[in-house]
């Protein structure tokens, strides 16, 4: 700069330098990364070495330890952009850079278990509603598995390749095979005589005039059966079908009934409309692994004006959600060729002179109580045969314990067998009679 007098015309000089400084500001938020339940679970450091004279802002703030300094941790609870702005302290300028922390750690569903009791000693568990890696709650493995059917009780749980675990799924139990029972049974049988293992029906006498059915005994029949609740609300529907018959057995009006393991009625269902022969009932309330009883009661005369060969089999089994429900498979033979069908009579009466009155005992039955037992069990029983007799006891996995009796019985008369069960044999008991070729099992519940 020059300076001059403008009345003397003297001047001076003088010089001043000005340095500008507008370096650009680099800055790095560090790399985008991802946040599971395995893989930077706790979050993970972002940002850049801090540089002396610089300073630094974070936006957003949440899930960030600090948001005023270079580096901090990122441990964000949602996907997550950052933003950090870094700024020369001495010129002012600044500039920004942005991070992405994805978070990926939903808890998967927790999957469901179904049961299905083979009737061969073993059962098969199916899980559902899964994706990902299962954990079995014995420490096996596959998917369905066969287990044995010893009372023992199962959970899964699956993991995602996320790394995060679901909660437990519901409990199934591999009941022992003595659930697996019989499925057709004649007039008058109820739930507490089916749980109690009596004979089943062996056939339908059919009566043929003019080439068709002009009549069918016995009236009515039964068909049972076991199943496992699934838990939740869930439909069981009842198939019924033959290839030698021209028409089916119709259910009787409301008498498709579900029954608790108390034989309380816990729901009741109907026949399918528009298919006769065919049934379905819908079920609550009751916790997956719990036994339900199906009974469906049969109107045998449905079959008159039909056809038939001389012998013929129906078929009948049980679905939950499209799955055949293991063991709930019976047959009924219709035949031409017999007059009576095998029925449930009752028990010996006394008349009213006083005299005992013995009945046709035609089924092999036996009783067991009280049942649930503490340490000692009575055993009635009655054949409708005279010879050996032998009543076995089994543990719920089936291995033979005790040789309870071993004698002679006669034909319609009851006999009653006073058990003391040893202190040694814990938990639920089967029974087996066995007189000639007939046999009946049952089962005894032990009060802990």
């Amino acid at each position: 700069m020059t300076k001059t007098n403008t009345t003397t015309g003297c001047s001076a000089t003088d010089n001043i330098t000005v340095t500008v400084d507008n370096a650009a500001v680099t800055v790095n938020a560090g790399d985008d990364f991802t946040k599971t339940c395995t893989s930077n679970a706790s979050g993970k450091q972002i940002g850049e070495a801090p540089e002396a004279g610089f300073s630094y802002s974070w936006t957003p703030s949440a899930g960030l330890s600090a948001d005023n300094v270079s580096n901090r941790t990122a441990n964000p609870t949602t996907t997550t952009t950052y933003t950090v702005t870094k700024t020369n302290t001495t010129t002012g300028c600044s500039n920004t850079d942005q991070v992405t922390v994805t978070v990926n750690t939903a808890i998967p569903a927790a999957p469901h278990l179904n049961i299905v009791n083979n009737c061969n000693g073993t059962s098969t568990i199916t899980a559902s509603g899964f994706t990902g890696t299962l954990t079995w709650s014995d420490g096996g493995s596959g998917n369905p598995r066969t287990v044995a059917s010893n009372g023992t009780s199962y959970t899964v749980t699956q993991t995602e390749v996320n790394g995060c675990t679901s909660l437990q799924s519901n409990s199934v139990k591999a009941e022992p095979a003595i659930l697996c029972g019989g499925h057709i049974f004649p007039t008058q049988t109820t739930c507490a005589d089916f749980k109690r293992g009596v004979p089943q029906l062996s056939q339908v006498c059919a009566t043929i005039s003019k080439g068709k059915i002009s009549n069918a005994t016995p009236g009515v029949f039964f068909y049972y059966t076991y199943i496992t609740s699934p838990g939740g609300t869930f439909t069981v529907k009842i198939f019924q079908s033959t290839t030698c018959g021209s028409k089916l057995f119709s259910i009787q009006k409301d008498q498709i009934i579900a029954w608790n393991s108390s034989c309380t009625k816990i729901a009741t269902g109907k026949q399918v409309n528009g298919n006769p022969g065919q049934g379905q009932i819908t079920i609550s309330g009751v916790p997956a692994g719990q036994i339900i009883v199906i009974s469906v009661k049969y109107d045998t005369k449905s079959i008159i004006g039909g056809t038939v060969s001389s012998s013929c089999n129906y078929r009948f089994k049980s679905q939950i959600g499209g799955i055949d429900q293991g063991g709930s498979g019976g047959t009924l033979k219709v035949t031409t060729t017999c007059k009576t069908a095998t029925a449930i009579t009752t028990a010996p009466i006394v008349s009213t002179q006083g005299k005992v009155m013995i009945k046709s005992v035609t089924s092999l039955t036996v009783s067991a109580y009280p049942n649930p037992f503490t340490d000692r069990v009575k055993f009635s029983i009655e054949s409708p045969v005279s010879g050996k007799a032998s009543l076995y006891i089994y543990n719920a996995i089936g291995q033979k314990l005790h040789t309870v009796y071993q004698g002679y019985l006669f034909a319609g008369r009851k006999q009653v067998i006073d058990y003391n069960v040893p202190s040694t044999y814990k938990g639920n008991l089967i029974y087996t009679l066995k007189v000639g070729n007939q046999q009946v099992n049952g089962k005894v519940v032990q009060i802990k």
